[in-house]
């Protein structure tokens, strides 16, 4: 007997949303505008964690390193759209980018970081495919599914991104992932 459940994803379009631009573990990104994304799972029962990252951006409030939400939908979050991609795209498209751009970049997302973790916020999913450029080519964190804490460290919102990325922890035996 299989323990296995399959979930067959049909791709669709919100009203107002023009085309997919890309697609995450449980999300699409659609474009809205020259401005503007909708981010939008790929069901309703998903839905839950993209209020989560709502609420989670709203403790983050505006940074220059941070993703701007431009508020929620009952059907997706609008987000901030950065025109040149994602940090991995931009680099497998562009592998002449200078070392002066690259350590901006590293820059950058250390800013970003240091924002969050003064929040209280942990990303917990932290690699280049969420590090978005803007028009300018600076960077700006996306994708908050993470944690956010109590000033006396009780998790108050979790967007269960923690649970997957223990499947990357490096473990003994290897059938076991702890973060403790």
């Amino acid at each position: 007997m299989s323990h296995i459940t399959y979930v067959e994803i049909h791709r669709y379009l919100p009203q107002g949303v023009k085309r997919i631009i890309a697609h995450g573990g449980g999300c699409w990104i659609g474009e809205v505008d020259e401005t503007t994304v909708l981010k939008y799972p790929h069901t309703d029962e998903e839905m839950k964690w993209v209020q989560i990252e709502a609420k989670i951006l709203s403790v983050l409030g505006r940074h220059p390193r941070i993703v701007q939400s431009k508020g929620i939908r009952k059907d997706g979050l609008l987000l901030e759209f950065a025109p040149n991609g994602n940090l991995h795209d931009y680099l497998t498209a562009h592998p002449e980018a200078s070392l002066e751009r690259r350590l901006s970049w590293c820059v950058q997302a250390t800013e970003a970081i240091a924002y969050i973790h003064l929040k209280r916020v942990l990303h917990c999913d932290l690699r280049h495919d969420n590090c978005l450029l803007d028009a300018n080519l600076d960077l700006k964190l996306a994708d908050f599914q993470g944690q956010y804490f109590s000033t006396d460290g009780e998790i108050l919102l979790d967007g269960l991104s923690l649970e997957f990325t223990k499947a990357y922890l490096p473990r003994k035996p290897a059938d076991h992932a702890s973060i403790t």
